[in-house]
């Protein structure tokens, strides 16, 4: 209504002034008109101004993450460049209450470790709660909705405000949450979000000081900031270029909900392309991601050299991957050594496990890996400590690289273990190693059961081993199906694991 009562007023004003032919007799009441005008005109852009951000208001009060019984999806704003803070830390979103209603449900419930990771190819403990958009249709996932559904709502409020509704629009199209106990997975790798536009993550358990979500500025690990949650509950909202990760920190147990932004159907692409084009490293870097995870290497090389021009160690280590990956070793290396030398501890342990790299250059390299906790590079060099006589050193980085959830060092540790006659704690390693779906744990595990006479519990691993593709184990499972040892026989099941084994006779 200003606005229509602006626009009248105006055309009534101008329609008032004198031609041009009759200027110079009426100079003084057009200069008078138009600056009558440029007020009003003022005037008119703030009425605008206030108008679209009374529709914003009302409208997010209409949104949320699909609520029950209906389809509306939640639609937010973000702003594609740099117009807002990198990182905001929102508090309050969930309270305490909420958040140790929610922790105590999600230490009830089996959370195993899920698909790999798109940043290391490395499974992740996690449950997911909200799929494109729709809160997952699970009955033991009910409690955890009833308590997070309106926070949660809340939290896309707050975003849509933060962002102002300058441009593109969102939908929170995912949320999971991310167990980080000891033994399991403790680290996320530095990295930028590749499909949402907007991230926003929160510690549902208590959070420790200078633990967790970091934002990490340059390439070497030293760079990096620990985001200070002040309690459970407090969200950490920030955009798609924002370098960052996870690194637990002592004995610490995280559960980390974390909700991914995502553009509007039809909306996914464009925008990181006209950044690309106009030279913005991030999303050329971006951009030469998508393309790689789409199969398109020439699309990839493209994009990661651009970004690796303008000195993106992020880019230098994915295009030298991409070399190695088409077998052009001199390429790749001249790559990973450019990224290697700004200090990004990835290319460094890449670098070093080329076989062209000379062994004592490796192993300078895993070292300055390891340094920068690097889980794979404390695992390779406390190799190299073992094989030059230092065993102390080698068990030391081995529990290290362990207790970050490497897999295969804590198999190592258990193997160390079991030389010194620490069978319990070695058992332990291999469960935690069988529980991130590495078979050789449960083997390990089904092998000293059965050496105990446990035939029970060695049947039982022999079958969790199998599961997780050994074939070995499928072999022994099929043997204790046959056989009926350590529960009752199964011919026919027995003939089903053989196969899948690859046998075709019985032993």
């Amino acid at each position: 209504l200003a606005q229509a009562f602006l626009k009248h007023t105006l055309a009534q004003r101008f329609r008032s002034l004198p031609s041009m032919a009759s200027f110079p007799r009426h100079g003084r009441r057009f200069f008078g008109s138009a600056a009558v005008a440029c007020l009003l005109g003022i005037a008119w852009s703030f009425c605008a101004y206030i108008a679209s951000s009374f529709v914003s208001h009302c409208g997010s009060r209409a949104l949320g993450l699909r609520r029950a019984g209906t389809d509306a999806p939640l639609v937010a704003r973000h702003v594609l460049k740099q117009q807002t803070p990198e990182l905001e830390l929102f508090e309050g979103v969930l309270s305490q209450s909420e958040a140790d209603r929610a922790l105590e449900v999600l230490r009830g419930l089996e959370i195993v470790p899920g698909s790999l990771d798109s940043v290391d190819k490395h499974a992740s403990f996690q449950l997911l709660l909200v799929s494109n958009g729709s809160w997952v249709p699970d009955p033991e996932l009910a409690q955890l909705r009833a308590i997070l559904e309106r926070p949660l709502e809340g939290l896309a409020e707050r975003v849509l405000a933060w962002d102002g509704g300058r441009s593109g629009e969102l939908r929170p199209a995912y949320v999971i949450v991310r167990r980080y106990a000891l033994g399991e997975r403790r680290e996320h790798p530095v990295h930028f979000d590749f499909h949402s536009l907007v991230t926003a993550v929160s510690s549902i358990s208590r959070p420790q000081p200078h633990s967790g979500l970091f934002v990490q500025r340059g390439a070497p690990a030293a760079s990096r900031e620990y985001v200070e949650f002040k309690a459970a509950g407090d969200f950490a909202v920030h955009r798609w270029d924002l370098a960052h990760g996870v690194d637990i920190v002592g004995d610490e147990e995280r559960f980390s909900l974390i909700v991914w932004f995502y553009p509007m159907q039809g909306q996914q692409g464009h925008w990181c392309e006209t950044l690309a084009q106009e030279g913005y490293g991030q999303a050329q870097y971006r951009l030469g991601m998508v393309c790689s995870s789409a199969g398109d290497d020439v699309g990839a090389e493209h994009w990661l050299r651009r970004a690796a021009e303008q000195d993106q160690w992020f880019a230098k280590h994915q295009l030298g991957k991409l070399y190695l990956r088409r077998g052009d070793l001199v390429a790749a290396e001249t790559w990973l050594r450019a990224a290697a030398s700004q200090g990004y501890s990835e290319a460094q342990v890449d670098l070093a496990d080329l076989a062209s790299t000379p062994r004592s250059e490796a192993t300078e390299l895993y070292a300055a890996a390891a340094a920068q906790g690097h889980r794979k590079g404390q695992w390779r060099a406390a190799h190299t400590r073992l094989e030059s006589g230092d065993r102390a050193g080698g068990l030391e980085l081995l529990r290290a690289s362990a207790e970050k959830g490497w897999a295969v060092a804590q198999l190592d540790l258990a193997h160390l273990l079991r030389q010194s006659s620490a069978l319990g704690e070695a058992d332990e390693w291999c469960a935690r190693a069988a529980a991130q779906g590495h078979p050789d744990g449960a083997e390990q595990l089904a092998l000293g059961a059965s050496m105990s006479g446990d035939d029970v519990a060695a049947r039982s691993w022999w079958e969790k081993a199998a599961r997780l593709g050994s074939t070995a184990a499928m072999r022994s499972l099929a043997t204790c199906l046959e056989r009926g040892v350590g529960g009752p026989a199964d011919p026919e099941l027995s003939a089903q694991w053989r196969q899948r084994a690859g046998d075709d006779f019985l032993d």
